[in-house]
This record gives C-alpha cells, structure tokens and sequence, in this order.
C-alpha cells in the first residue's frame, strides 16, 4: 500500500476551509447543522491510491457518529484507549453503525479508484444522552449507553432511515422552513437507530437479506431523480429495463428501502412540487399541474383533494 503524505485525515476537509489535493483523488464532502448541535455529513470519497486512513486517539473529540455505509462494503478497526485488543468491524451496503468516538483510536483503508459514499450524523455526548433520557426509560437508557459506549453497533438501515436519508439531501425544498424541519429530521433519524439497536438487542430479530450493492445504488438514484425531477416520466417497465431488472424486483426493492411504491412515491412529488409552485406564487392552477407532471387537470385536482384536503383552486385562493 502506498503512503500519501500530505493530506492528514480526512475530517480536516469536513468543514470546507481546506482543500483536498487533487492529485490524491476526489473529496466531496457536504455538511448541515441542525438547530440542536447535530451534524449530518454526505461523504463521496475516491483515492487514486491506497490510502490508510486513521484517526488517533487524540483527535476524537467526544461525540457519538452514526454511519450509513452506501457504495461499498467496508472492514475497518476499533480500538479503545488502554485495551490491547482491537474491534474489527464489517459492514455491507445498506448497513448503518452507530459508536462512541471518544478515547478510541480507528482506521480503515480505502482501495484505489473505488468511490465510497457514507452519509453521517455526528452528535455531542451531552445531546444524545439528553434525547436518551426525553425518550428512553431509565432502563433502556442503561442498556443503550452500554451497547453504544462499548464499542460498534452495526445494524441493518430501515426504510424509514433510508426516507429521512432523502429528506436531509433535499432541505431546500422547505425554503424558509429549512432549519426546523431538517433539526428534527435528524432528531428522528437518531432516535430510529437507538429504538432499532435497543429492537435487535431485546427480540434477537434477523437481520434483512442484503441487497445487491449495484440495485441499491440504482434505486437510490431513482428516489433522488424522483425528487429533484418529479414532472419528468417514470414508466416502471421503462426504468426497470434502464436498470437491468424486472418490473416486480424494481418495486420490490423501491418499496424495501422507500416504506411506499414507487407510483405512490411519484404521485407524491409531484403534488408536493405543485403544492410549492402555489405557494410560490405566480403559477395558475393548470400551469402547476402541468409543470408537476399532470396532463390531465381533472385528475390533478382530484389527488390534490384527495392529499391535502381542498382543491388546488382554493388553496390558490388561501395564499392570495
């Protein structure tokens, strides 16, 4: 394995004040913070080289991370100050990991031109032992700490994390409202890992069949096309022959990861979008049904009733 010298770690480039030396590979790494002091990370890493990376024991800075392994599988290293022996850790695409980053020393290699994509939220000791007693008997607080502050947890993701996921890698969508609502898309997402580890650790329930790393990614990307494009088609036969798999393993595996189907999902993105151009203002009603996907305006207006409770032309009239 090759050494790269000159980049230390690679949280050093988390906050955007230093660049990543091109010559070494790619960093994409965005970040929000929520209201409450929780961060959430997209991580998009490639290396042209192996590259070890390791943070020390003095680096960690107290904090308990989760993680959400999305492109590749991933076998790093744990190991808490003052043990000799040290935690190997095996995680698939679609699994989620939560640990305590602190008196901890871990290290992982990355394999040369491969892309790894984490997603992360990070989130002070303080804070997530104040949402553990809002939320948590004083049982299930002991049995948490305990779990989380011994080392790794790995578990599988759920649909519900896989929602918020998307939720968070659009906030804009919520303009004004941005702030509150991606604050408590992370309180819920951290309280969905902690009841799902205390789930596992009381009933033993098995853990889901792991899904192919290339489907993941292709389902992944449709929800996030869905989301940023809802007008456009999305004909399942179609974009399940673009994705090399049949009609019913496409809606099998959207459903799996997304808690809905994936005709729900875009009839759902498409009222939202027309919902927004409303209240945006300037739009016509028929102009909002069809930048949002809808050719046929009768059908618009009864699953836009059907949704949110009025016609589109009456909560037209509610934003004048």
């Amino acid at each position: 394995m090759k050494k790269l010298t000159g980049i230390g770690s690679v949280y050093e480039y988390t906050t955007g004040e230093k660049q990543f030396p091109k010559e070494y590979g790619n960093l994409d790494i965005t970040r929000e913070k929520s209201k409450t002091d929780i961060h959430y990370l997209n991580w998009k890493l490639t290396f042209h080289n192996s590259y070890g990376a390791k943070r020390a024991i003095e680096e960690c800075n107290g904090e308990v991370q989760i993680f959400f392994c999305l492109s590749q599988p991933v076998h790093w290293v744990y190991r808490k100050a003052g043990d000799e022996e040290i935690q190997t850790v095996d995680m698939q695409v679609g699994d989620a990991c939560i640990y305590y980053n602190c008196q901890a020393e871990t290290s992982m290699t990355y394999t040369p031109e491969v892309q790894f994509q984490f997603k992360s939220l990070h989130l002070s000791t303080e804070r997530f032992e104040s949402l553990l007693q809002q939320y948590f008997s004083p049982e299930d607080y002991k049995t948490i700490t305990g779990l989380v502050y011994n080392g790794p947890q790995v578990l599988a993701a759920t649909p519900e994390m896989y929602s918020i996921l998307g939720e968070l890698d659009h906030g804009e969508k919520y303009h004004n409202y941005k702030d509150v609502i991606l604050d408590a898309k992370m309180v819920d997402l951290v309280l969905l890992m902690l009841c799902e580890l205390q789930d596992e650790k009381k009933a033993h329930t098995p853990r889901m069949a792991k899904l192919d790393p290339i489907d993941l990614e292709a389902i992944r990307s449709l929800h996030d096309e869905i989301m940023d494009a809802p007008a456009n088609s999305y004909d399942a036969p179609e974009l399940a022959a673009r994705m090399n798999m049949s009609v019913s393993k496409l809606n099998r595996i959207f459903r799996r990861l997304y808690n809905t189907s994936l005709h729900a999902y875009v009839v759902d993105q498409r009222l939202y979008h027309a919902r927004m151009l409303l209240e945006q203002g300037g739009f016509a009603v028929s102009e909002a049904a069809l930048q949002s996907g809808y050719n046929h305006f009768s059908h618009f207006a009864r699953a836009f009733a059907k949704k949110y409770g009025m016609t589109p032309k009456k909560f037209l009239e509610q934003q004048t």
